[in-house]
């Protein structure tokens, strides 16, 4: 995952190693991808891509790889045995690639040598709570390292340790053990007293700290391994930070990653390789007081699989994630996703690391050394190809519904009137709750089995200003229902408020909007 764009040197593809930057998939292959020698066999855990000139990546032996000026990858680090989990450097040639067993490379020179930072200490990396009391222990497994700006680095690892290094001198940032403090402990200003010291990052249960997002040098989001839960700082983690109400995907542990847009940082994404499918993915588009899962807009072209995206970023509009099964999916809205998969031999591979240079220059790792790239990451496939319908010329029996081509479907109805139907809200303790329910009516000749399928989009309002957006999944009988509660606090004095319903679509049914109104009832 790479530098955050105010921190990144984005630059110019060079035409002769990345190829054209215009958004269009290649004229001679159904993929974006293009596989390129990686110089390795080794499995691929991480990806730091700015530019052309500017990428590096590293494996699950320890080996680290840089880019050439032939479009070759030299290895300037060997591999140590030690597995990497994460590498990142700012706009200038400082980088730092972290891994298990608290191993911590910090390289000067854009990463053509680097050196080991041993001895730094940090709270309590096996506590079953947030614990920031007691003498700091060594680093543990460090998850993540993530720039705040040139001049500040922050280290994510086990337990409740989490330490930042923060010079004015970049030359100095993070130059021994001694420039990182521990950012989690909250002294209460007692010195040595460490029986009243607390951590400022209080997950469920302290399983680790697996990464972060900061929109500037002082904001920051922060993510817990335990049940992916966010926090917030505004003041460089000074104080406490504050706990979202939303959470950055379903299960968590140490490989949920983040990702956000800096020019709106509010808009955020997060995954991790866990067995749950797509509910291990998330976004939000109010700084985590809400989150969604990502929405397919291509859900028939492929089964999403068991296990998440391992890993996502975010560059100039697009957004790329990847993961297991030869899942590659990508975004231009940061709420509907396309699958986007390599094709011939790699089309079910493992995919570990993805990394964005610009909105159309991006990378993907894993497994066996396989690199690809591509110069159009910002490509939305087109729609699949409507059903093919035989004509049939005399009556014939037993035989299976056909579906209308796309051409000739009729829009879908919503039926959002009568018994049952329709948007209500009301108050509810310290809560609003709002339920839609409503069903599509399916055009004469269609098969509902076929038909019903697909996901309702809900935008709830205050005036114009928007408070969240759910999703619900269309029943079997075309039905659908979603109950939204939201803090009475955030509807304020509102009397009312405006809903709208829009059904995405499929491969038979047109997509279809309708918009209401639900008074609050108090």
């Amino acid at each position: 995952m790479s530098t955050p764009l105010p921190f990144r040197q984005a630059g110019l593809a060079i035409a002769a190693l990345v190829g054209s930057c215009f958004a269009a998939a290649p004229a001679s292959a159904a993929s974006i991808w293009t596989e390129v020698p990686s110089g390795t066999t080794q499995n691929l855990t991480a990806i730091e891509y700015q530019s052309a000139s500017r990428f590096w990546f590293t494996t699950a032996a320890g080996a680290i790889f840089k880019r050439q000026a032939d479009g070759s990858f030299l290895q300037v680090r060997a591999a140590g045995g030690v597995p990497l989990n994460d590498i990142e450097f700012n706009s200038g040639g400082l980088g730092f690639a972290v891994g298990k067993g608290g191993l911590v490379l910090r390289s000067t020179n854009n990463g053509d040598s680097w050196t080991p930072i041993t001895g730094i200490k940090a709270s309590s990396a096996t506590s079953t709570f947030a614990n920031c009391k007691g003498t700091a222990t060594d680093l543990a497994d460090v998850n993540s390292v993530r720039f705040a700006s040139d001049t500040r680095v922050w280290l994510f690892a086990e337990g409740s340790q989490m330490v930042t290094s923060q010079q004015l001198n970049p030359a100095l940032v993070g130059a021994s053990a001694a420039a990182f403090t521990d950012a989690n402990r909250d002294t209460k200003g007692t010195g040595g007293n460490l029986d009243d010291d607390t951590c400022k990052i209080n997950p469920g249960y302290s399983e680790g700290i697996a990464d972060a997002f900061f929109a500037t040098p002082d904001v920051g989001y922060i993510v817990a391994s335990w049940a992916s839960e966010v926090f917030f700082t505004t003041n460089n983690l000074a104080t406490t930070a504050a706990k979202q109400l939303g959470s950055a995907g379903n299960a968590g542990d140490d490989g949920r990653v983040i990702a956000g847009d800096p020019v709106n940082p509010s808009r955020m994404w997060s995954v991790n390789a866990r067995p749950y499918g797509r509910s291990t993915t998330a976004y939000t588009r109010d700084g985590w007081q809400t989150d969604e899962w990502f929405e397919i807009g291509n859900d028939t072209a492929r089964a999403f699989p068991d296990t998440g995206p391992g890993d996502i970023d975010y560059s100039g509009g697009t957004v790329l994630a990847a993961g297991t099964a030869g899942l590659v999916l990508n975004s231009t809205d940061g709420v509907k996703f396309f699958y986007n998969d390599a094709d011939g031999a790699l089309a079910t591979h493992q995919w570990n690391a993805v990394g964005l240079a610009s909105a159309t220059d991006g990378a993907i790792g894993g497994d066996n050394g396989k690199l690809a790239l591509t110069s159009a990451a910002n490509f939305i496939p087109p729609p699949p190809a409507p059903p093919v319908v035989v004509p049939i010329s005399k009556p014939v029996t037993n035989t299976t519904p056909t579906t209308t081509p796309l051409d000739s479907r009729p829009l879908p109805t919503f039926t959002l009137t009568g018994a049952g139907n329709g948007a209500s809200a009301r108050i509810s303790g310290g809560k609003v709750k709002i339920t839609v329910k409503g069903k599509i009516k399916v055009p004469s000749g269609v098969s509902a089995k076929s038909a019903c399928t697909g996901t309702v989009n809900m935008t709830i309002k205050k005036g114009k200003t928007l408070l969240t957006a759910r999703n619900a999944k269309l029943s079997k009988t075309c039905t659908f229902t979603k109950t939204i509660s939201l803090s009475k606090s955030k509807v304020g004095s509102a009397t009312s408020l405006k809903i709208t319903v829009r059904f995405q679509g499929n491969s038979i049914l047109k997509p279809t909007t309708k918009n209401l109104s639900a008074k609050i009832k108090r």
